[in-house]
């Protein structure tokens, strides 16, 4: 197993350099194309729909739409080459996607195209004009393919090479260990790590024999487990992963999509919150 195409989505304004930067070097370290998703948020004209309007008013508003694009449009064309130099500084094959779409429209968007990829790195927040997107939550549960977020303001390592895997023998742990294994053949360090007494015991034994299995697949495995103190399950796993100086944290999405809503699992909602680490996700 192995993965031959990542997609990126790049963000915008200062997010971009970063998300560039870091799904470049892991695609050079994993020898996949990668495919950088350019996103141009589009203005509705609501002009359109105010008869009310004097046509001084509506000549106004039409020339503040038309400057408004244009700075927009000249925005998306930086990120391009943001994109285009980090994947060349890496070595990178790789390719540009330009899409436009209203913000309401970003997350389907970028789900859509994340199914044909072999993995996605998003941003863990991501705004266009004042209004937050929900693109993780929606590529986590819509997309099927696994996804790596990654933290709006903290330092990025090169590349995952200490990486602290949350394991509490469930569904959603399994298939992202499994989806994660490209990435953790890479890495010098994988820590295997279950929170005692926060799920049955038969289920946590599995972490011996997950280790085993790992190493089947050339991967520089081991267990351990830390007790569970009370805290919210998701703040515990982040503490420790710090406490490994882990650069990338593997665990499970927790949590299920219904009609326009998606439902985060508790540990799920508490590390998307506010990531200290880049975060490997499937679902």
């Amino acid at each position: 197993m192995s993965y031959r195409e990542i997609l990126v989505y790049t963000g915008t304004g200062e997010l971009a350099p970063r998300m560039c930067d870091y799904a470049a070097n892991l695609a050079s370290s994993l020898k996949a194309r990668l495919v950088g998703l350019v996103v141009e948020a589009d203005v509705i004209d609501f002009t359109e729909f105010d008869n009310a309007l004097l046509d001084a008013e509506r000549k106004r508003a039409f020339e503040l739409l038309t400057k408004k694009r244009g700075e927009l449009h000249e925005a998306t064309l930086r990120t391009g080459s943001i994109f285009q130099e980090a994947a060349e500084r890496h070595g990178v094959p790789h390719d540009t996607l330009f899409k436009t779409g209203v913000h309401a429209e970003i997350p389907g968007t970028v789900t859509d195209l994340a199914r044909l990829y072999d993995c996605s790195i998003l941003p863990s927040v991501e705004r266009f004009g004042g209004f937050q997107v929900p693109i993780v939550e929606e590529v986590l549960f819509g997309s099927g393919r696994p996804l790596i977020v990654l933290p709006l303001d903290r330092p990025l390592s090169k590349s995952p090479d200490i990486v602290f895997v949350a394991w509490d023998g469930s569904r959603p742990a399994t298939r992202a260990v499994h989806d994660a294994i490209p990435i953790l053949r890479q890495a010098t360090i994988v820590e295997v790590v279950s929170v005692t007494e926060e799920k049955p015991l038969e289920r946590l034994s599995s972490g011996h024999d997950l280790v085993r299995h790992l190493k089947a697949h050339d991967v520089r495995a081991r267990y351990g487990e830390v007790r569970f103190d009370g805290t919210p399950i998701g703040e515990q796993i982040m503490k420790a992963a710090l406490r490994l100086d882990a650069d990338l944290l593997v665990m499970g999405g927790y949590g299920h999509s219904r009609v326009r809503q998606i439902v985060f699992g508790g540990a799920t909602r508490s590390v998307l919150a506010a990531p200290i680490l880049p975060v490997f996700l499937s679902h």
